[in-house]
């Protein structure tokens, strides 16, 4: 279940009473109408808008512990950077060989990212 300001929270039970755990994920940085960088549980993620033609995606990764190195390193520039070697590969293309193409986070993170990236813009009056 998503609750507002972009947590995600899941109820187990445990003899008769629930017990709710709720992780939070935040925007670190962002490009206007291109990438957001995200943190969750110590894990940085790159969001991102995509496009081929005339066709538009999101597609979002966890950073690998080289990509997070080399952002503490060089910072945005290199996010931007790694946002186009991405767009450049297109991974969500069937016969794509992109080295990103089965590194794509399983919904639940997308989601997260999306409820955090919402409240995020409200909060800094972005359209994303």
């Amino acid at each position: 279940m998503l609750s507002p300001g972009g947590r995600w929270c899941s109820v187990f039970p445990f003899a008769g009473e629930a017990d709710v755990r709720c992780t939070f994920m935040e925007v670190i940085d962002y490009e206007d109408y291109c990438w957001y960088l995200l943190k969750h549980d110590g894990k940085l993620f790159l969001d991102g808008n995509y496009n081929h033609s005339a066709f538009g995606y999101d597609f979002m990764i966890q950073l690998n512990e080289t990509e997070e190195q080399v952002f503490k390193e060089k910072g945005r520039d290199y996010i931007h950077g790694l946002y186009h070697e991405i767009q450049y590969s297109a991974p969500i293309l069937k016969d794509s060989k992109s080295e990103f193409k089965n590194r794509k986070v399983p919904k639940e993170f997308a989601v997260l990212a999306g409820k955090a990236c919402e409240v995020w813009n409200k909060k800094h009056g972005k359209h994303g």
